[in-house]
């Protein structure tokens, strides 16, 4: 696929702006909606289990107030959405 910078051009134009900046709020605006739908995938499961955080789930589980399975794996889910989250901010701060 290749990137159509007339489009660009256009939209930059009509903007009042540099068609780089164009792309970059773009990009900017990209990440931080997929961010929030991270976000709000791990606030689902997080209150399917009524605990405000990855370590309480883990603790709950541990102590054995929830069953391992399916929670581990729901635990792991949400370690990798932590992971995301974080490598996501990390792309916003280095624009």
């Amino acid at each position: 696929m290749t990137l159509n910078t007339d489009i660009i051009k256009d939209i930059a134009q009509r903007a009042a702006l540099h068609p780089e900046k164009v792309l970059h709020e773009s990009l900017k605006a990209y990440l931080v909606n997929k961010k929030k739908a991270y976000m709000l995938e791990m606030l689902d499961t997080l209150a399917r289990y009524g605990v405000n955080s990855t370590e309480e789930l883990e603790h709950k589980i541990k102590i054995g107030s929830l069953p391992e399975h399916p929670v581990w794996e729901d635990l792991i889910d949400l370690r990798n959405l932590e992971t995301e989250i974080r490598e996501i901010e990390d792309d916003i701060q280095r624009l």
